[in-house]
């Protein structure tokens, strides 16, 4: 009787071991998601019911990389892409990355009389972010910010931005650059030539006709008797 009780207590203790273990994973996945929804706050904006909110050390160590004028037409098709829209986690298959992409290689410069969007690089999460601001017609918001979205990598931030990181610039050939086969050029853009300045071969002296002095006399002719 003993032994079959130890056997059943021990049947008994696995399952509620394994859900224990179920409920710790749940804990787990829950306190990730309340991270990850704490890192990407929101607040309400005129064209955008949830836009990302910033504020703290993010906005201080943004840097602009990119900025565009748009139309009054471009913002409404903007907003209505991106009005569910706090981070872009896909730069090629997110509706409202590929209409801000497009808007950005255009590359107009803004006016204040003008809706103006701009792309900011960030040092913390996300990456970077996209606003757009228009003093007409998004006054009542923060900075007259209209709508604003976060990318969440680096690399679909400047996707998104139409633009290159600035340590993607192509360096420069320096232009004394003596590496050609030939070595370094002369002025003229000629080579030098062990012949000569020229490149030629050396001048032969030509011989000089003879002066009037050293002419051979020429023979006598007959005189004026002469038959």
């Amino acid at each position: 009787m003993g032994v079959w009780r130890v056997r059943a207590a021990g049947g008994a203790v696995l399952p509620l071991c394994v859900l224990l273990l179920c409920v710790l994973l749940l804990c787990v996945v829950a306190c990730g998601k309340k991270k990850e929804e704490a890192s990407l706050a929101t607040t309400p904006l005129p064209m955008q019911p949830s836009g990302l909110a910033v504020g703290g050390d993010v906005q201080p160590q943004a840097t602009d990389v990119a900025q565009t004028r748009i139309s009054e037409a471009q913002l409404r098709d903007i907003a209505a892409a991106c009005r569910e829209a706090v981070e872009i986690t896909d730069a090629g298959g997110d509706p409202c990355a590929r209409s801000i992409q497009e808007q950005f290689k255009n590359k107009r410069p803004c006016r204040p009389d003008a809706p103006c969007m701009i792309a900011q690089e960030t040092s913390s999460n996300p990456a970077g972010l996209v606003e757009i601001k228009d003093a007409s017609q998004c006054a009542g918001g923060q900075g007259n910010v209209c709508l604003r979205v976060g990318v969440k990598a680096r690399t679909d931030f400047f996707d998104v931005a139409a633009t290159t990181p600035p340590e993607a610039s192509p360096d420069e050939g320096s232009p004394d650059d003596d590496s050609s086969p030939g070595g370094p050029a002369s002025p003229g853009g000629e080579s030098p030539s062990p012949d000569g300045p020229s490149g030629g071969t050396e001048d032969v002296p030509r011989p000089q006709p003879d002066s009037p002095g050293d002419a051979p006399p020429e023979p006598d002719g007959p005189g004026p008797g002469g038959t």
